[in-house]
């Protein structure tokens, strides 16, 4: 079998979406009202309503599954690699996506949670242990893109766990909250602030 030459030497292993996020965290955070007046609902609508209005909404939206430093760190990061390329060598690649129901944002860059499952979910590679987002934008052009998982982790790390489950979305009635950043963190990106929203069905995409 002929392998493609990106397959020769990968950086990462991700899943491309074919989702509008304008439409999507729109749609989103519009089930708070268009005029919401809670401070965190309304700092989100804030925060969004800027990555449209600068155009940083991210256009080819797509979720990394696996970096190729991370193998470097963990033996179960390095399993991963090695599954998630197995399957593309096989063309076993359709994956499943549940986007929520953490949306999580500092003053410079949106985040959206998200699950992966595979079509054959009997052998998921996925633990889930392993944290997942989608960027939905940054401030400005000079932010790189790994600032979103370093939100991500930062994020899940800091909350109490009662309160970010990955598997089951938090009751409607929990009241949107936030944190603050560790010092370091805080002076650059300031306060990060999540709410909690509807988790959206699945989406089954190709890897790139």
């Amino acid at each position: 079998m002929k392998v493609e030459a990106a397959l020769q030497s990968p950086r990462y292993f991700g899943v491309k979406l074919d989702v509008d996020l304008k439409k999507l965290v729109g749609e989103l955070l519009g089930a708070f009202g268009q005029t919401p007046q809670e401070p965190t609902q309304k700092a989100g609508h804030q925060m969004f309503t800027e990555l449209v209005k600068n155009r940083r909404i991210t256009a080819t939206p797509h979720l990394t599954l696996v970096h190729q430093n991370q193998t470097e760190e963990s033996e179960e990061m390095k399993r991963l690699w090695d599954e998630y390329q197995g399957r593309v060598l096989a063309r076993k690649v359709a994956f499943g996506l549940l986007l929520g129901p953490k949306l999580i944002w500092n003053n410079r860059v949106m985040i959206l949670e998200a699950r992966v499952r595979t079509q054959d979910s009997a052998t998921d590679p996925a633990p889930t242990s392993i944290r997942y987002h989608v960027t939905i934008g940054t401030a400005d052009e000079s932010i790189r893109p790994v600032e979103g998982f370093d939100l991500l982790h930062h994020f899940f790390r800091s909350v109490p766990p009662a309160s970010h489950s990955s598997t089951q979305p938090a009751p409607s009635s929990q009241t949107p909250a936030t944190l603050d950043a560790g010092k370091e963190d805080a002076d650059r990106a300031g306060e990060v602030l999540f709410l909690d929203v509807k988790t959206v069905s699945p989406y089954t995409h190709d890897t790139i």
